[in-house]
């Protein structure tokens, strides 16, 4: 505990008090110029906190005090005392100046120079997007090339008609036998043989016609022909198929597969259409987990400095 002398309240240590030179000459200098001057006001109210750049060794501003939480002497700085209202400096040391507010106070404390960010997930409402992707035709331009085809027909049915007919045109031109190399052609020869059964033959008694099948004729043998053909015309038929009840007809078109021929450089207008709607609501509507328990750092770039507080 520092005492004060009687008459001028000069600052003396007791035996008992822990040394402290550099601290024990300031306090003298300042009970010293206020003895004498007053006052040793450098313009500044009391209380007020400015930086100041500390080189390690250097002696403080007069009328200063270090922002470190120390107790000071009321006797010494009577002002100061009166207006914090105690006898120890605010500790400065690490933190930052904020202006007061209604949230935080003059001369309250807070934050931290790192945060921990624990594992948690976000909750969405459910929702949906709005989708409006419209497509401008365009022309595509692919120099010389083909084109590969494979076009498939499946079996098919037809529908069940009802009852009805088809309509036939069958036409046949007039054609020719292929040659047959030479050959003779029996003949059918009508005679009439009379009652005295003057041919000779037997079982003929009567004038009536009999048709015989013969190799002959009156006058001799047939001659035979070389190799020759025959002419023949089978009729045309046009018409109706007789109805026939309701029935289908199964028609089978054959497949292709292939490529279309290579033609010189053209282009292929292409139109995709637009599309206007709404994306499908979400399933789950929490984001992913997120977050180690680790520790970040809050602390924006800085440079360290001693807040000092005026004194008298």
């Amino acid at each position: 505990m520092t005492l004060l002398t009687p008459c001028a309240s000069l600052p003396y240590p007791e035996r008992s008090d822990a040394p402290d030179v550099q601290k024990d000459m300031q306090n003298l200098a300042l009970a010293v110029d206020t003895a004498i001057c007053g006052t040793a006001d450098s313009g500044l109210p009391i209380g007020s906190i400015l930086p100041w750049y500390d080189t390690g060794n250097s002696v403080l501003p007069v009328g200063k005090l270090r922002c470190d939480g120390e107790t000071f002497s009321a006797g010494t700085f009577p002002g100061l005392a009166a207006h914090l209202g105690s006898t120890t400096t605010p500790d400065l040391q690490g933190r930052f100046l904020r202006g007061a507010d209604a949230t935080y106070v003059n001369g309250q404390t807070g934050g931290s120079g790192t945060s921990t960010v624990s594992a948690h997930t976000h909750t969405l409402s459910s929702h949906t997007h709005s989708v409006t992707h419209n497509h401008d035709s365009f022309t595509a331009s692919g120099g010389n090339h083909a084109h590969t085809i494979n076009h498939d027909h499946p079996n098919t049915t037809s529908s069940a008609g009802g009852g009805h007919a088809h309509t036939i045109n069958h036409n046949h031109g007039a054609a020719n036998t292929g040659a047959g190399g030479a050959h003779q052609h029996d003949q059918l020869l009508r005679r009439d043989y009379l009652a005295s059964g003057s041919s000779g033959r037997p079982g003929i008694t009567n004038n009536s016609g009999v048709d015989v099948w013969q190799s002959q004729t009156e006058g001799g043998p047939m001659t035979v022909s070389p190799t020759h053909t025959h002419s023949f015309d089978m009729p045309n038929y046009s018409g109706n198929s007789s109805t026939i009840s309701n029935h289908t007809h199964t028609t089978n078109i054959p497949n292709y597969s292939g490529n279309s021929g290579s033609s010189t450089s053209h282009t292929h207008a292409i139109d995709v259409p637009n599309f206007t709607g709404n994306s499908g609501a979400p399933s789950n509507n929490k984001t992913g987990s997120t977050g180690a328990g680790n520790d970040f750092s809050n602390l924006p770039p800085f440079i360290g400095v001693v807040f000092l507080i005026q004194a008298i």
